[in-house]
């Protein structure tokens, strides 16, 4: 969100900075793209919690754009200047307006989503055989039975005496 703040105020100002900032987010859309295809395995989902948040830091680094844009064109003496005024007025009700219609989605969980968080109960059988070392583990799936005794089940934590 800085990149992009710093972009959109000091393009008005100098419009050599345009290309670097299309550079830094090509390549961060590059490098992103890799890690979600071959590197990172999602282990969860926000279900789009985060863009509310989003939204209110693009508006205000729009409106600080906009700010700066006016103070550059109003310095250069520019005459038609003050139409530009109504333009941060038309995104603070934008601003209000998104607000007001997308933001009470996401204070509710949707139904979809809290029917895909229910899970089954786990099978303990097999989460208990994972944390068995593999030096540890029988060739064959009957031994098991076989040294079932031996194996402790208990899952307290409290010190034996």
């Amino acid at each position: 969100m800085l990149i992009v703040t710093i972009v959109l105020c000091y393009s008005v100002i100098t419009p050599l900075i345009l290309p670097f900032g299309v550079a830094y987010f090509a390549l961060g859309w590059l490098i992103a793209k890799n890690q979600v295809l071959r590197v990172y395995v999602p282990s969860y989902e926000s279900n789009g919690r985060m863009w509310p948040h989003m939204h209110t830091r693009i508006i205000a680094a729009l409106m600080i754009y906009q700010a700066t844009m006016i103070g550059i064109i109003s310095l250069k003496k520019f005459y038609y200047s003050t139409i530009l005024a109504p333009l941060l007025v038309i995104s603070l009700i934008f601003a209000h307006t998104c607000h007001a219609r997308f933001y009470p989605a996401f204070a509710k969980t949707p139904l979809e989503v809290a029917s895909q968080q229910l899970k089954e109960t786990p099978n303990m059988s097999a989460i208990y055989t994972a944390y068995i070392p593999p030096c540890l583990k029988p060739d064959k799936l009957q031994d098991v039975q076989v040294f079932e005794d031996a194996q402790s089940r208990t899952t307290s934590r409290a010190p034996s005496f």
